[in-house]
């Protein structure tokens, strides 16, 4: 599953992703053309849109699902209302709710948004018109999410690799130091999940 301007480095990672998501309602305007030559040429199977005005551009299309948003409880049904406010909190939630992985690590998610450059290439937001990131709306998104539905859930194990992000309530777990064995990503009894966000790295992405 690629988001939002991720589609920049399709051609550098060799392969389109099978699911596209873009929730910001601003840069969806800004990225109209480039996502309808996705939805026209690319080997994308599905693609996920927010219940909004900016998505009339899309919501004719095949292929095509409306996310309802509601920033102020927890649903992970898919069917009706989404806990949403960030791409990367959206992630977790296809993780847990869709994919059914019980033990998650977080790479560079940070939510502070301190530095300059918050995505992992230069160009992300070129001559783009997008809601700015911020503290205001996505760090109570996911501190809400936590209290919710990970605090008390004992089958579900998330993981902060950030040391110094804002996202310090989930415990610190340093990713270099793991000990991570295909068997025990594949078996039925471990399954483990990599949500990488937009700014860590250029490089391709694996999967688990």
């Amino acid at each position: 599953m690629a988001m939002k301007r991720a589609f920049l480095s399709f051609k550098d990672w060799g392969f389109d992703p099978t699911y596209y998501v873009s929730l910001d309602t601003v840069a969806n305007v800004s990225n109209k053309q480039a996502i309808k030559t996705l939805i026209k040429k690319s080997k994308i199977k599905g693609f996920f849109f927010p219940k909004h005005e900016s998505s009339r551009f899309y919501s004719r299309r095949t292929r095509f699902v409306e996310i309802k948003s509601n920033c102020s409880d927890v649903n992970l049904d898919f069917k009706n209302v989404l806990h949403v406010a960030n791409t990367g909190l959206f992630a977790l939630q296809i993780a847990i709710g869709l994919l059914h992985f019980r033990k998650i690590y977080l790479l560079g998610c940070d939510a502070n948004y301190e530095d300059k450059q918050t995505h992992y290439r230069k160009d992300y937001w070129k001559n783009i018109e997008h809601n700015p990131p911020g503290i205001k709306f996505h760090y109570p998104a996911w501190l809400l999410f936590y209290e919710r539905y990970i605090k008390n859930n004992d089958r579900l194990e998330v993981f902060n690799c950030a040391k110094k992000g804002k996202l310090q309530f989930l415990p610190f777990c340093d990713f270099n130091r793991l000990d991570i064995k295909d068997a025990e990503i594949n078996s039925g009894k471990s399954r483990r999940a990599y949500t990488r966000p937009s700014r860590k790295t250029g490089a391709k992405p694996s999967l688990p």
